[in-house]
């Protein structure tokens, strides 16, 4: 997770049990390699040891791959193209990671990066905010939260579906409240999100075909989803 706790935010790591205290994966906002990992902005993702998360580096982000057993960069991409990196998303598969990219035009659409060739492949091109991808488990679609909807002029989010293959959309979620952070839970087999549509962040669940419901009521307020 990423943690301001020291000063600079930096990338922990801390048991779901025991007392063993969290621990600094990477440090971030002291070297040029990390100089931002986007805190407000960008979530990290991980398989078989390895986290993927994007950091500032030099004159625009890279997408970088972090073996926390070894304590190194395995792997570092950067694009000609993009700016702008968030929210990488690996493939049920491995060999894909799905995210948002910011063009040198200020568009943010979904992109996917091919592994370990490093193919960059656009999966959305309009004028719209699409954020935090998230992959269906049968690696041909994406879900993701998008300001597209009405109400998106007014900073509205809702949630879309896209056959990456055949780019086609679909809506899952409408309204003039901000769903974000969209996350696959194999274990309920449903799309877990944040919305503010009951006044403050609570997390909520839709199905593929966009039947949704509320999953809690919280005073203070829920974001990022991570299933286990």
């Amino acid at each position: 997770y990423l943690s301001p706790r020291s000063g600079y935010t930096n990338i922990y790591r801390k048991p779901l049990h025991g007392a063993a205290d969290a621990r600094i994966v990477v440090a971030g906002e002291r070297t040029p390699e990390f100089e931002s990992l986007h805190p407000f902005s960008s979530r990290l993702d991980s398989r078989d040891g390895v986290v993927i998360f994007s950091s500032k580096h030099g004159d625009r982000d890279a997408l970088v791959f972090f073996d926390v057993a070894d304590d190194r960069v395995v792997g570092r991409y950067q694009f000609d193209s993009l700016v702008g990196i968030i929210s990488p998303s690996w493939a049920p598969t491995g060999d894909r990671v799905a995210f948002s990219g910011l063009t040198l035009g200020g568009i943010s659409d979904l992109w996917i990066l091919e592994l370990p060739g490093g193919e960059l492949r656009r999966v959305t091109d309009d004028r719209y905010e699409d954020l935090d991808p998230t992959w269906l488990p049968d690696g041909s679609s994406l879900v993701f939260s998008s300001d597209r909807a009405a109400g998106g002029a007014e900073g509205a989010h809702n949630l879309y579906r896209v056959h990456i293959a055949e780019r086609a959309l679909a809506p899952l979620t409408r309204g003039p409240w901000r769903d974000e952070a969209p996350r696959w839970d194999a274990e309920s087999g449903r799309i877990l999100f944040t919305s503010d549509r009951g006044g403050t962040f609570d997390l909520y669940s839709v199905d593929t075909l966009g039947i949704g419901r509320r999953e809690t009521r919280v005073e203070g307020a829920l974001f990022d989803p991570a299933p286990l």
